[in-house]
């Protein structure tokens, strides 16, 4: 399915992953463009064996995308199941429209985040790339360098930054601030976090008195 929020550059299936759906006996249809913002022509899903088409078929069993229903122009095809990540937990919406149309979900988000599960596991790779897009921002918002700066009209001392949660997206900021050269400190109310904080070359402080 295309994406039709203006702000969602993403897409549910690459051609990569398509090849491989398509290798398993699935049939593949893609929405014009669904893949343009994420860098991916339609070529390139057509040259992995992928039908390419203004809409989607009626019929079609399995429905994917970043998030279904974040938009009021999405349509969607009566019986299918859908695989996103939603809001459901605030947004009765999305079960309304699953009953209207007898939709089946799969929420991304509800997938148990164990072992077993990790190439399902949607949450820490989003996290993961929301902890660096962080980092980025701190640098590019910040009104000094971030690094040590040492000229010949002197010193520039390097930035201090401090992180508050060390989780995926915690340690990922840490670790993307950290190796553009700033000071960097990290705070979690749990002190088994401390050992994967300084892991990264950070310091960090706790509750602790």
């Amino acid at each position: 399915m295309r994406e039709n929020d203006t702000l969602e550059n993403r897409v549910s299936l690459v051609p990569k992953d398509v090849k491989l759906l398509i290798q398993m006996g699935l049939s593949v249809e893609l929405e014009d463009g669904a893949g343009e913002k994420a860098g991916f022509l339609n070529g390139q899903y057509e040259d992995v064996g992928a039908k390419v088409s203004m809409k989607l078929s009626n019929g079609t069993n399995i429905i994917t995308s970043v998030n279904a229903f974040s938009s009021k122009d999405n349509k969607y095809i009566k019986d299918s199941l859908v695989i996103s990540t939603t809001n459901v937990r605030t947004d009765n919406k999305v079960t309304e429209i699953c009953e209207k149309n007898n939709l089946s979900l799969l929420a991304m988000e509800f997938v148990p985040r164990i072992a077993r599960a990790q190439k399902l596991d949607s949450l820490s790779s989003q996290a993961s790339i929301a902890g660096y897009k962080a980092g980025l921002i701190v640098a590019n918002s910040l009104n000094k360098y971030l690094p040590l700066m040492m000229t010949a009209a002197g010193t520039i001392p390097p930035a201090k930054v401090l992180v508050l949660g060390a989780g995926v997206a915690g340690l990922q900021a840490i670790a993307t601030v950290k190796r553009l050269g700033a000071e960097v400190t990290g705070y979690d109310i749990r002190l088994a976090a401390g050992e994967q904080i300084r892991s990264l070359g950070a310091k960090f402080i706790s509750d602790e008195v």
